[in-house]
Formats: structure tokens, sequence, C-alpha cells
């Protein structure tokens, strides 16, 4: 079966003529006039190797490679610039992001089947690598990542929070470290006009409130209730005392840390090339991923939350929810938003 490949070129007669050298060569290929289009395509046909030019408006091929590469279904796949651009600053650039290559304009055909050909090569010879990985040690880790965290809490202290009630708030002294038994919390921070951002909703087994440990031991958002949600605290002291007496502590700080940074790092993308339909339609997916049982979620936030996720005003929210259950993209149960598949949004991004 021929390799896929997805060129992402603004230029109609350079990307018409790439196209026609790969179909030849015989690759399936296929084809985006910019970037938005191109990150749009990557995640619907998963190429096994991406062609991309980096001057290009709207979103530029620095930005393509940095949506991809934070994707967990995209962040595979080989990924070569295209550009007339011969700067060593442009190129180290490109690399610390995590390009594969560069292939300098004009180039010959020769030479750009040569370099797709390398990087296919590689590509297939760590694929087989990946994949027995996850059927063994991956799903062993997040098994021991489990009773690592069950071990850790199971003896101390219960708490109950309602929904709106505080765990802990910006400024406050850090004394201690939670576990989301049950329940969803949101961590959020508030910006000097009282307009109140979520970073992101805790769902039972996350550990959290550590991070002040190891900066200034002052919490620098807040921590607040969505519903009635369960928490084991463990003291600060005794918590030190458990990283430092067992590696795996360490281990299961280190990935949880991993894992939080990189949603992050997705979200601020999403806030800085996203519509505002689209970062509507990314939460609206969060969420879904968050509440979704049997195929279909009913998601309970209030309008005001949901709009601290997307990072907009509550009334642009509410506008855009309309329109997608006008287009029944989203249907509503009283309060409720209910999501039926997450398709139609995920089209929506970028």
């Amino acid at each position: 079966m021929s390799s896929t490949i997805l060129v992402i070129e603004d230029h109609d007669e350079i990307r018409e003529n790439l196209c026609e050298i790969l179909e030849i060569s015989g690759y399936a290929v296929v084809s985006a006039s910019n970037g938005i289009e191109g990150v749009k395509k990557a995640r619907t046909f998963k190429p096994d190797l991406i062609l991309c030019d980096i001057l290009m408006p709207e979103l530029d091929g620095y930005g393509v490679l940095r949506i991809v590469s934070k994707d967990p279904k995209t962040s595979f796949i080989p990924f070569i610039f295209l550009t007339a651009k011969t700067e060593v600053e442009d190129m180290r650039r490109g690399m610390t992001l995590g390009a594969d290559d560069y292939i300098m304009k004009p180039f010959d055909d020769a030479q750009l089947l040569d370099a797709i050909e390398i990087r296919l090569k590689k590509y297939r010879q760590k694929t087989p690598i990946a994949s027995s990985n996850l059927s063994g040690p991956l799903l062993w880790n997040m098994e021991r990542s489990k009773a690592v965290t069950k071990e850790l809490f199971i003896h101390e202290e219960k708490r109950i929070i309602r929904d709106k009630d505080s765990v802990y708030h910006e400024g406050q002294y850090c004394r201690e470290v939670f576990y989301l038994v049950s329940g969803k919390l949101k961590v959020s921070k508030i910006n000097q006009m009282g307009k109140d951002l979520i970073s992101y909703i805790l769902t039972p087994g996350s550990i959290f409130g550590y991070y002040p440990i190891f900066q200034n031991n002052i919490y620098q958002g807040q921590c607040v209730g969505l519903e009635t949600s369960e928490l084991r605290c463990l003291g600060k002291d005794k918590f030190l005392q458990k990283i430092r007496s067992n590696r795996d502590v360490f281990y299961l700080l280190l990935s949880d840390q991993i894992r939080r940074t990189s949603f992050l790092e997705n979200k601020m993308l999403d806030h800085a090339y996203n519509s505002v339909r689209g970062k509507v339609a990314h939460t609206l997916v969060y969420l879904y991923e968050l509440y979704q049982k049997d195929g279909v979620a009913e998601i309970p936030l209030r309008r005001e939350d949901i709009a601290a996720i997307a990072g907009i005003a509550k009334e642009t929210l509410i506008r855009t929810l309309t329109a997608f259950k006008e287009e029944g993209v989203i249907d509503t149960k009283v309060t409720n938003i209910i999501i039926h598949a997450a398709e139609p949004l995920n089209e929506m991004i970028y």
C-alpha cells in the first residue's frame, strides 16, 4: 500500500507541481492551500508524511508544526519544511520545534524524493517498536500510576467539597496535596478585571495542589468544586517524605506534569489560532471526552464556566451554542448541553 503525503503550500503552481511529482512517484497525495486547512487534513487523513511551506497567511508552517506535534493523533508524523529562506536561525527554529528535515526552494525532483524516502524509511523502522509498547510497558505504567496514587492517599483524611466550595484560593499558603476520589473540580485564575479563566477540569484519579511546594509555597490560582466531590488530603511534609523515599511517586508527578503541560500548550494554540466557533467547538470536544457515557455526553456545567474554559465572553458563548443547536451539532436538556457525537465539532477546529 502506497504512503500518503500531505502537501501544505499556498502557492498554487508549486503545490500542483509537487502533487504531480509525488503521484507519478507512486505516492497517494492530499493537498491543502493554507495552514489551517492543512491541520484539518492532517487530523482527518493522518498521512505518513507532511510537506509544509513556512511562509503562509493565517497560520504559517511553524504554527502548523506546533499544532500537529502537540496532538497525539498526529505527533508521530514525519514533518519536512519547504522554504526559500536559507537563514540558519530559521532552520534552527524549525528543528527546535520538531521538524525532521528542510528542503530549500528551488529543489530538483531527486532531492525531494530522496528526502521523503529517507524520512519514511526511518518512520517505518520506528513504528513496530512504538506499536509493541502500547500493549506492554505503557499499559503497565498506567496501572502502576493508579496503584501508586491509591497507596499514597488511601489512609489520608477524607474531605467533601460541594458545588462552588473552595479547595484552595489564590495567595493561600500550601499545606496539603490532594487526590480527587469522585466528582469534578475546576482549576482557574482570575485576572485584574475579575474574569475567570479555567485552565482545566480535574476528574477522579487526579492528584493536584503540589506545584507550590516546588516554587514559593503560594497557590497561583484557585480550585473550586463543580459538583459534590470527595477528596483525600495529604500534608505537605508527609508528601515530601514520600517523594524522597519512593521513586515511583516522583515518576507519578513527572508524568502528571508532562500531561498537563501538553494540555495547556494545546489550549494556548487554540486560543491563538482558532475562531470563536473553533474555540467553542474545541471546548465542547474536551467536555465531551470528560462527560461522555456510551457515546453521548450530557454536560451540566454553567454557561459562565464553559465560557471561562473557552476564554470568551458568556454572551458570545450563548450565541455560538444557539447557532450550534440550530445546525444540529448539539442539543439541550433544560440547562444541560447534549452532545451525541464529537466528529461535527472536530471539523470546526482550526
